[in-house]
């Protein structure tokens, strides 16, 4: 019953049917598999929750069967049938495509089931075919697994980092290429718009992504669409499902699309590509640009204002009619803040940049989490994920902060700086990296601490080496976001020496002020100034012995 055991009894082309308990789920599923069961439904206790797909961990990783968990209630219908006579079970997949689908819904179309099929590539050594949907990593990422609808029988997928092979391979440190589709036809169709739409996995480092479209049947490729303008380095997405209204293409009789990576970086992979008949706005928030607060964490006595701006795009084929954003924020207490701007009628395909919203916020002098959330509608569209942009920030009794600490966090989330670039890269041990705090009001208070942290695991790698802590005033007079020698002055600091026992994720050091040479001085504190930038700096110095590595999260 609980399939804990090696199952005695074969289950060759038989779904198994298993109480929930004793041991893990995926142990059960595993045995279960082991005698040549074809599925695997777990049955949940009386007070157990949802039913839903078993997965996650090393062994359920290892299944090569599905195995889902069943409902208490409706286990016990089945136990009864099953005690009376023999149930028959049967696993089927099925794939659902919307009404107005005019492409893509047949075998072989936009599924690369078996290959690239009909499609072709733009230019030798970029696009090809993964049979699993897995693309594997190259020699600076790591493979990511597609989680498209059918994966399984395979994806389109230009891998960059593959393809240049830390210089060895035929691809150079960019490296361009277009996955064309055949020529689709639509004769006969009343096309009021068309809008393409697929699952995308990638990882990126500064690459380009676009969907260029064509009304001749590739003769000519004047439309360009870009796609994943939101993502920034390092951003990735195994499964995303991305709409892109072509502008323009009202009553086409044919369309041939082209799927363009431009290169810099990791990977795209491609597949479940549809077309469908549908003139739609599609307004959404940019989620790479949209104003928060400018620090995670401030001390209650210090809020300033927070101005609010985000980038908004109509990536649609239709005119998005009465479109505003709105941004409210919250506390505990309910609403403290709401500001809206109105865009108007934003014809399709269209970006707006910087548009800064009438009001701005001065959050209450009080400790507390506030939540944000920036939101965009328009006439009759639906709201997605795409529509809202949230954030938040703490106002703390005394605390000046960008990130959770690891206690606040629940685990030890954060991890190198820098990572390998500055051993594989620079051949470098000393390093620094810091934040910097706007403090309006600082008269009348000082620093008293800075924290940081090391990811090193061992602590004898850094055992009586030296940190160094730095603050200084920062005026940015050419309003670069560069902190150069003329602009900075130190007014505080201390140095750290690693010693056993210390906790080196998080190190809490005591700061002192400097006298009128600018060197530390036991006798002095860090005073603070009103309407003035400060810069918080840690500096690494091992000794030529193993590398000091800082924490931090991006």
């Amino acid at each position: 019953n609980d399939g804990c055991e090696p199952v005695t009894n074969t289950l060759t082309g038989k779904i198994a049917f298993i109480d929930r308990g004793i041991c893990a789920i995926s142990d059960k599923s595993l045995n279960a598999e082991q005698k040549g069961a074809v599925a695997v439904i777990i049955c949940n206790s009386s007070t157990g929750g949802p039913a839903g797909e078993i997965g996650g961990g090393t062994v359920a990783d290892a299944l090569k069967i599905p195995s889902y968990m069943l409902s208490f209630a409706d286990c016990q219908k089945i136990r009864a049938s099953v005690l009376n006579n023999e149930v028959k079970g049967t696993i089927s997949f099925k794939i659902s495509y919307p009404a107005n689908t005019v492409w893509g819904n047949k075998p072989k179309e936009g599924d690369f089931n078996g290959g690239l099929n009909d499609w072709i590539v733009q230019k030798e050594n970029t696009w090809t075919w993964i049979s699993n949907g897995n693309i594997p990593g190259g020699p600076y990422s790591f493979a990511l697994q597609s989680t498209a609808t059918t994966a399984s029988n395979g994806i389109a997928a230009f891998n960059h980092d593959l393809l240049h092979n830390d210089g060895q391979g035929p691809c150079g440190e960019e490296c361009n290429g277009g996955l064309i589709s055949p020529n689709i036809s639509l004769a006969g169709q009343n096309i009021e718009g068309l809008v393409v739409e697929f699952t995308s996995t990638m990882l990126n480092f500064g690459s380009g992504f676009n969907v260029i479209a064509s009304k001749n049947g590739g003769v000519s490729w004047p439309d360009t669409f870009q796609v994943h303008v939101e993502y920034g380095t390092f951003n990735r997405t195994a499964g995303e499902r991305v709409r892109v209204g072509l502008c323009g293409y009202d009553g086409v009789s044919q369309v041939r699309i082209q799927f363009y990576f431009e290169g810099n970086f990791y990977y795209w992979g491609i597949d479940d590509v549809i077309l469908l008949n549908e003139k739609v706005a599609d307004t959404r928030i940019h989620k790479n640009f949209y104003a928060v607060a400018p620090s995670l964490k401030t001390p209650a006595s210090q809020v300033s204002e927070i101005p609010f701006v985000a980038d908004m795009a109509n990536v649609g084929n239709k005119v998005a009619e009465n479109t505003k954003m709105e941004v409210i924020i919250r506390n505990a207490t309910g609403d403290v803040g709401k500001s809206i701007v109105n865009y108007g009628n934003v014809a399709p395909c269209t970006i707006i940049e910087n548009k800064v919203f009438p009001e701005p916020f001065i959050p209450p002098s009080t400790a507390g989490v506030f939540v944000g959330e920036y939101k965009i509608t328009s006439n009759g569209e639906p709201l997605n994920a795409d529509n809202t942009a949230p954030f938040y920030f703490i106002n703390t009794q005394s605390t000046y902060g960008t990130m959770l600490t690891e206690a606040e966090w629940g685990s030890n989330y954060m991890r190198y700086v820098f990572g390998s670039f500055i051993d594989d890269i620079s051949k470098n041990n000393f390093y620094s990296a810091g934040n910097a705090y706007y403090v309006p009001k600082g008269q009348g208070f000082k620093v008293t601490n800075v924290r940081f942290g090391l990811a090193n695991a061992n602590i004898n790698e850094v055992l009586n080496s030296f940190l160094y802590v730095d603050i200084y005033e920062w005026n940015d007079a050419n309003n670069n976001n560069r902190c150069e020698p003329i602009e900075r002055k130190r007014v505080g600091g201390q140095f750290v020496v690693i010693e056993t026992g210390m906790n080196i994720r998080n190190l809490t050091v005591p700061v002192i002020g400097v006298d009128s040479q600018g060197d530390l001085d036991e006798k002095r504190s860090v005073l603070l100034k009103n309407n003035t930038q400060y810069l918080v700096m840690v500096h690494t110095d091992n000794q030529g012995k193993s590398q000091q590595q800082l924490l931090g999260h991006t």
